[in-house]
């Protein structure tokens, strides 16, 4: 029996509803109540993804560990997740491994990083993860126990221990469960997984480093998608000032935003281009605040001499390149809106956006 191939330590309880307590005095909860990983949950849990016990997901170099399916599952288990989340969860475990994610200084940054995960694909819809209503709050279990068991590995097997790795110096709600799957419906916008190499048919998850759970923009007003598009570079300039120029920012699009801008026939493309070009700050602005460059210079301008008439109209964008923008569909309808998920890390330096398929 595969519960019999299981190698962690097993703890003897009079029942399964002391584990919750007994595993929050361990430290190995999020706060909230778990289901008991008994070696027949994980072992059912393992069946979800067909694998062995022992099988080997993946390596965390920094930390000189290899990441068995086996730990997976219990983490799944204890967050409530149902057997066929598994592989969505062994995917996204595999693009937080993967190294252009940089996980370790993730873990360890006092921003607090939440691990968002976004699911595109037939996946998504099978398991029937939330892309619309409500899709970033509370309700749908798919959701919740995959973002929250995605939280309680980053805790348990990779060993983000408060005090420890963990040094947040607030945290954010973010950190207990950031899973949602991209609004497929509306074919005229490509699929974030199409955009970044995949076949539409393939299930993916990708994986961000978010700066809390993001910053919402209301805008009934505009008129068109340049006027909408504007408001959204507003909030993208004004966060992550101190990755200026190094920023990846995710932004998601309810459908009255999105069909603004696809009715005037804008593509994912031409959105990220004009945000590109629009979240920008001038040399005038950058001078006042030279620090935020990292240097005292940008493109041979001494940021620390006097503002000149001609500083106010060169701009330079706080986004590394266009591909630095992720724009993805969610939400329901109910009014035009938008939200701003910046990354908490500098582009290609420290971390990247990374896509996973799900298999």
């Amino acid at each position: 029996m595969l519960a019999d191939q299981l190698k962690s330590r097993r703890l003897q309880l009079d029942s399964s509803d002391d584990a919750t307590d007994f595993y929050y005095a361990k430290g190995w909860t999020d706060g909230l109540p778990i289901v008991a990983p008994t070696p027949e949950r994980v072992a059912r849990m393992l069946e979800g993804a067909h694998l062995a016990p022992d099988t080997v997901v993946g390596t965390f170099v920094q930390r000189r560990l290899q990441v068995s399916a086996e730990k997976l599952a219990i983490n799944a288990v204890m967050a409530g997740c149902l057997p066929s989340y598994l592989p969505v969860i062994i995917a996204a475990t595999k693009a937080l491994l993967d190294a252009r994610f940089g996980l370790h200084g993730i873990l360890a940054t006092t921003g607090g990083a939440g691990l968002m995960v976004l699911v595109n694909g037939p996946i998504a819809r099978a398991l029937d993860i939330n892309s619309g209503l409500n899709c970033l709050g509370p309700g749908h279990r798919a959701n919740a126990t995959i973002g929250r068991a995605v939280s309680l590995i980053a805790r348990n097997v990779f060993g983000r221990t408060p005090g420890v790795l963990e040094k947040a110096v607030f945290g954010s709600p973010a950190k207990y469960s950031f899973c949602f799957a991209e609004d497929e419906t509306d074919g005229r916008w490509q699929p974030l997984h199409v955009l970044r190499g995949f076949a539409r048919d393939t299930s993916t998850v990708t994986v961000f480093p978010a700066q809390g759970s993001g910053f919402l923009i209301v805008d009934p007003m505009s008129a068109s998608p340049q006027e909408l598009l504007l408001s959204v570079a507003r909030k993208m300039r004004s966060v992550h000032v101190s990755r200026f120029g190094l920023s990846f920012q995710a932004v998601l699009f309810g459908p009255e935003a999105l069909a603004t801008l696809a009715d005037a026939g804008w593509t994912k493309d031409m959105v990220k281009q004009f945000l590109y070009q629009q979240a920008t700050w001038s040399v005038a602005e950058l001078k006042t605040r030279p620090r935020l460059c990292r240097t005292s210079e940008i493109d041979g301008i001494d940021l620390r001499s006097a503002i000149e008439p001609s500083d106010a109209s060169r701009h330079y964008s706080i986004v590394a390149e266009p591909d630095a923008i992720l724009p993805i569909a969610a939400g329901s309808s109910g009014q035009r809106m938008m939200l701003v998920v910046p990354s908490m890390a500098e582009y290609r330096v420290e971390s990247e956006p990374v896509t996973q398929p799900i298999e």
